[in-house]
């Protein structure tokens, strides 16, 4: 027996097409990998720390700047990714995809999948230009948070109509923003 008999031949790309990243985007409740095949997210950059805006003021005769107050900049995620078709056509009509689900008119919710309990709001506002030389194109797109929070995907206890916070902050810098507030009174009330 020769060697090519014992051990088969594989493409090890056809084979890594099928295995699903660990790093999915899902905007605007849209799993876009699994909606475009071939669409793969290569990486992010944008979720770790964020900058301040530092207000302060020039003071006349005084040495430096004055502090005044600390204010979180707006996020910036960006997403590059793999983009694979067998022709051009398609190709085409996979971008044109990614355009009708990318562009939103409000900030949506953004979501990876190596982080499902946590997730932004942005909108797209800037995406690559591309050279099409060939059917697989890597690229990146670029979300505007102007919220900078990245909120925890809470679960409702249904028993009792409240939200359950699992984990609350430590550190005294730390805030917790809830999104929505409900009181709902059992009896007629003139003040809450």
């Amino acid at each position: 027996r020769g060697l090519g008999d014992v051990y088969k031949r594989q493409d090890i790309n056809s084979r890594a097409d099928n295995i699903r990243s660990t790093l999915n985007l899902i905007f605007n409740n849209i799993d876009i990998e699994s909606t475009i095949e071939g669409f793969r997210v290569l990486t992010v950059d944008g979720r770790g720390v964020v900058g301040q805006e530092i207000e302060k003021i020039k003071i006349p005769g005084l040495d430096g700047e004055y502090f005044l107050n600390t204010k979180l900049d707006s996020r910036t995620i960006t997403v590059k990714y793999l983009l694979k078709a067998n022709t051009s056509l398609e190709l085409r009509e996979k971008f044109n995809k990614l355009n009708m689900i990318l562009h939103t008119e409000e900030p949506k919710q953004i979501l990876f999948t190596d982080e499902p309990l946590w997730s932004f709001y942005g909108v797209l506002d800037s995406a690559t230009n591309i050279e099409e030389t060939s059917n697989s194109i890597v690229s990146s797109f670029t979300f505007k948070c102007l919220d900078p929070y990245e909120y925890k995907n809470l679960d409702k206890d249904e028993n009792q109509n409240t939200v359950t916070i699992s984990k609350l902050a430590t550190n005294s810098t730390d805030k917790i923003i809830p999104s929505k507030i409900e009181v709902v009174l059992s009896n007629d009330a003139s003040k809450v």
